[in-house]
């Protein structure tokens, strides 16, 4: 019970680790979407400043600027999703996006823009999309889970109880069948002294009668050797009586 008990809680460990782990994800692509719109902004930029013919023409009209802004914005906003690749370096788009470097100060040429247009146009998805897209249940199911696992907890831990009650109930019965079994031991072992005893008791008595029946059969012998000597004393004497009597 305990294995299954730590090896569910493991797996919901880990399942709100990785939703942690991809909340963290989410917020790190919402800081790279803002560099996106940004970087993108400047292409804009780029653009209005190509259309014109020379720096001198160009109009510093606040509403133009806005303007641009807002397109910038809205081209950042509807970028559909795309696979992540990587982005350009920030030196290659500022390069490209000064008009006052230490070029001829001309404007960028065809090539750079182009560069600055294929690095540009790959933008990271936006974090309200890839949360559009995130299942929402998910966190729900994990919570859900937690919660029966949270159940499979407490009856674990009830199971657990009566399993340890039972177990003291046993080790009570164990205990007094115990203590039986080692009066029984004693009484057996004493029934045990005792039964050698009168075994060895017997013995000495089969012995003395062995002894006590040899003295008889001793007797019995001498009893007929003297009877025989008496009855030749008894012909002897018969025999000298009746010659004196002749």
């Amino acid at each position: 019970m305990q294995r299954r008990w730590s090896r569910l809680s493991s797996v919901a460990m880990l399942r709100v680790r990785d939703a942690v782990e991809r909340r963290k994800s989410d917020a790190q692509m919402g800081v790279s979407s803002v560099t996106d719109r940004a970087r993108n902004l400047g292409k804009s930029e780029i653009k209005w400043i190509l259309s014109v013919p020379s720096h001198s023409e160009i109009s510093m009209d606040p509403s133009h600027l806005s303007n641009e802004v807002v397109d910038a914005d809205s081209m950042a906003t509807d970028v559909k999703p795309v696979v992540t690749t990587p982005v350009a370096p920030k030196a290659t788009i500022e390069s490209v996006s000064d008009p006052s470097g230490s070029g001829s100060g001309s404007g960028p040429s065809t090539a750079d823009l182009a560069v600055c247009e294929q690095n540009t146009s790959e933008r990271i998805v936006p974090i309200a999309v890839q949360r559009d897209n995130e299942d929402p249940s998910n966190v729900e199911g994990l919570l859900s889970e937690l919660v029966t696992l949270r159940h499979v907890k407490c009856n674990i831990e009830e199971e657990l109880h009566d399993v340890k009650i039972k177990y003291r109930e046993l080790s009570s019965m164990n205990n007094e069948l115990q203590s039986q079994v080692a009066s029984s031991i004693d009484d057996a072992n004493e029934r045990m002294r005792m039964y050698r005893q009168l075994e060895s008791s017997r013995n000495e008595l089969a012995a003395q009668k062995m002894a006590l029946d040899a003295a008889v059969e001793k007797l019995k012998n001498e009893k007929e050797e003297r009877d025989a000597a008496i009855r030749n004393l008894t012909e002897r004497n018969t025999s000298l009586l009746r010659k004196i009597s002749l």
